[in-house]
């Protein structure tokens, strides 16, 4: 199964939205994620992005016993422009958790500078799960 968020625009939860919800209609997922995922538009609420899609999975897998782990593909310009640090604290330090141990972070960061803050910032999150 596979479901779509999205985030952006400004530096609240709100903004965090779900365009699709989890189904194994992999042309639905197709079709949304090409025809429906918005144009950057700056304030990238990145940190809470992740943390609610790690409560997001966590009652996924929750309700479906049979399943041992989920993967988030998260698809960022990686630029965290609001208040809330990623590194050290927060979500990214629980990685020694149960959490990270049945969540599987992949990071493609776009036109990131190599060797900046957000490219430590995606590498940390990827190699902590």
């Amino acid at each position: 199964s596979v479901a779509i968020w999205t985030f952006g625009g400004e530096c609240n939860p709100s903004n965090v939205k779900r365009l699709m919800p989890f189904t194994s209609n992999l042309s639905q997922a197709e079709n949304t994620f090409r025809q429906q995922i918005p144009r950057p538009a700056g304030m990238t609420p990145l940190y809470t992005a992740i943390d609610l899609s790690v409560e997001q999975m966590k009652n996924y897998l929750a309700s479906r016993s049979h399943l041992k782990e989920a993967r988030v593909v998260v698809l960022t310009d990686g630029l965290n422009t609001c208040a809330e640090q990623i590194r050290p604290r927060g979500i990214y330090s629980q990685s020694l958790t149960i959490v990270y141990q049945q969540i599987k972070f992949y990071c493609i960061g776009f036109d990131i500078p190599p060797g900046s803050k957000e490219e430590r910032d995606l590498q940390y999150l990827a190699s902590a799960s």
